[in-house]
């Protein structure tokens, strides 16, 4: 999540691949986990591992946000970080993933200042630490200034590469300004739809915490590909989002969750 784990979370993971992978875990540039070589027959029992709510921040099934989310290490632990990345990214995402249906996979990339640790530029959503300003919350109308990002969109990856351009400067970076600002652009540009949980910050800490991940939808990566909720006769439990492909045995990933 975020390429951010607890020592309980790293601990956890390690055992699932003793006991499931021969010892083996890949870490991908997506700040994705992926348990290699997994025999068929053990992979519904991982999963169900996996998914175990002592771990909630681990999933095999996250939302459409949450599964492509990228941070860099943000301002908590960065110098020279304008703007905090992955604390803001896991209150905001799962708060639009409870206000929103988001059809397919988004890729949001957080990154903390202009050197683009987290690669803003190839995300479909870029966010870069910059200056904002924000009504001051003393009630005098008059704005102040604080940390924000600008919001960078048309980013693209793979044969035929694109550097997005900035759409949208000085979006304050709070979680209920920059919530509202992302669900604006995912509506418009990424098909989403408004759900019973309301915009505009309506919806309560608690809808997000409540709300289940979004299903995977179909997609093809390079040779691997994912139908719906079945892949080659496993039954959807077993399917992990894009992150399942075939070789002489099944690959399992883990996707990020709550972001």
């Amino acid at each position: 999540p975020v390429g951010r784990l607890s020592p309980g979370e790293a601990r956890f993971l390690a055992a699932c691949a003793d006991e499931f992978s021969g010892g083996e875990l890949r870490l991908t540039v997506e700040q994705n986990v992926l348990l290699p070589n997994v025999d068929d027959s053990k992979v519904a029992a991982l999963v169900a591992k996996l998914d175990s709510p002592e771990f909630p921040r681990l999933s095999t099934n996250p939302g459409n946000l949450v599964r492509g989310a990228v941070a860099c290490t943000g301002a908590q632990f960065c110098p020279i970080a304008m703007s905090e990345t992955k604390l803001i990214a896991e209150e905001v995402l799962p708060l639009l993933e409870a206000r929103l249906d988001v059809p397919d996979l988004v890729r949001v990339h957080f990154t903390g200042c202009p050197n683009s640790c987290a690669q803003a530029q190839v995300g479909d959503i870029g966010l870069m630490g910059a200056p904002a300003k924000m009504p001051n919350p003393d009630g005098s109308g008059k704005m102040m200034a604080t940390k924000g990002f600008n919001l960078l969109l048309g980013g693209e990856i793979g044969e035929h590469p694109l550097l997005g351009d900035v759409a949208t400067k000085g979006i304050a970076a709070t979680p209920e300004l920059l919530a509202d600002a992302l669900e604006e652009v995912l509506v418009e540009k990424f098909g989403a739809t408004r759900n019973a949980a309301g915009s505009g910050g309506a919806a309560a800490p608690a809808a997000a915490a409540a709300a289940a991940p979004a299903a995977a939808p179909a997609v093809s990566a390079s040779s691997n590909a994912v139908a719906g909720n079945t892949w080659e006769g496993h039954p959807p439990s077993a399917v992990l989002g894009p992150f399942l492909s075939k070789k002489s045995s099944s690959t399992l990933g883990i996707a990020s969750l709550i972001f």
